[in-house]
């Protein structure tokens, strides 16, 4: 592999982070609060969508729910680690960011009150959604998740230091703590906005789309790229002073503007950092191994279930070294597709594979995904499937 690739991998990465700050994102709110609508309901139905300059759906103000849950390997129910509402409207020049501490309770009147943090545990997303309207009194249009793994993966292959980053996003080493942490993370996200918003508006729409596949959101593409069009039109990102950033249920006195340092440096050497990559580069080789045994001995259901929810953390992003990061992803791929016994889910994670290898010119994998797709459908390749599996 070329310095291009790796060039390449860090760049749609990088952007992949960037369309999950800039779809979410917010400031001033108009003189007066717009009526909010759902997005899934109504605003984006294809035979119904005014033109946004004259239509009914310009006066609407969205909010978007951005989760970041932390979810270590296999956990199957992760805690809510960041909470963040982006809200704006396609007529006006404003975004707006609202921040909850994931220390916020559910009931501040009761000593012994749940946080949101956990309730997104023990309680699940959708009642802690609902708590989160309640708290905030905003109609969430949309939420959109993203795990643990997937952040350290896109930190690392942003060429952006993975340890002093995470630090910082997830420091409460404050006087304050989770609510400067809260602050730290939105100002993070005008950032990025400000800096880097019109190089992800002027990218390919065919990988626009593929890097919308990559972040769970309960909105379609185009009703996405409605929103970051509005976004792009109005110039907010040009105006920072509009981007404005509030803390929820109340605003803390003694919150600062931090940014990221421009130096910030991670160490790949420190113990702990070399200890870990160790022990989930095992976990995951002992995973892929029990599961094809699994599979081999007629247990499918067995090995299904032991992969699926690593799987769809894709914890291989958080492996530093490059070569073990793909490799490791490949057998994951192969053993999942072997143990999934829907025909349609099997071809479905092998075809994700095979477009993702392609989008970032993994020859090398993209033959060895191809591979798998004939082993397990003889006739895809003689059908023209493989062949081109991105548009």
């Amino acid at each position: 592999m070329g310095k291009s690739f790796y060039f390449f991998w860090s760049a749609i990465l990088f952007i992949n982070l960037l369309f999950l700050t800039t779809l979410f994102a917010g400031s001033q709110r108009p003189a007066v609060l717009l009526n909010p609508v759902t997005v899934k309901a109504s605003a984006f139905a294809e035979e119904q969508t005014p033109e946004p300059e004259t239509g009914e759906t310009s006066q609407r103000e969205y909010h978007i729910l951005l989760l970041g849950l932390d979810g270590r390997k296999g956990d199957v129910k992760p805690r809510c680690d960041a909470i963040h509402i982006f809200s704006f409207s396609p007529r006006h020049s404003y975004l707006l960011i609202t921040s909850l501490p994931r220390g916020t309770k559910l009931n501040p009147q009761a000593e012994d009150s749940m946080y949101l943090a956990n309730s997104c545990s023990i309680n699940g997303i959708d009642f802690t959604v609902n708590e989160i309207e309640r708290i905030t009194q905003l109609k969430i249009d949309a939420v959109v998740k993203v795990g643990f793994s997937q952040v350290l993966g896109i930190l690392r292959t942003l060429n952006m230091p993975t340890t002093s980053t995470l630090q910082f996003l997830r420091s409460r080493r404050y006087t304050i703590g989770d609510n400067q942490r809260s602050r730290n993370q939105a100002m993070f996200f005008k950032d990025v906005i400000i800096n880097h918003f019109e190089d992800y508006y002027n990218l390919p729409a065919g990988l626009k789309s593929w890097l919308f596949k990559t972040v769970e959101a309960d909105i379609t593409y185009d009703q996405a790229e409605y929103l970051l069009e509005s976004i792009y039109k109005n110039k907010v990102y040009q105006q920072p002073e509009n981007i404005i950033l509030i803390s929820l249920p109340y605003e803390n006195h003694y919150l600062r503007e931090i940014h990221l340092p421009d130096n910030a440096e991670g160490s790949s050497q420190d113990n702990e950092f070399i200890e870990y990559q160790a022990n989930l580069s095992a976990y995951l080789k002992k995973l892929i191994a029990q599961s094809d045994k699994l599979t081999k001995t007629g247990n499918i259901q067995s090995a299904e279930k032991l992969l699926t929810v690593p799987y769809h953390q894709k914890l291989w992003l958080q492996l530093e070294n490059d070569f073990l990061r793909r490799e490791i992803y490949f057998h994951m791929m192969k053993t999942y597709a072997d143990a999934v016994s829907d025909r349609m889910l099997k071809k479905e994670i092998i075809s994700d594979y095979l477009e993702e290898m392609s989008v970032f010119g993994d020859e090398e994998y993209l033959s060895k995904g191809k591979a798998v797709l004939t082993s397990f459908f003889p006739d895809s390749v003689s059908d023209g499937e493989g062949e081109n599996p991105v548009n």
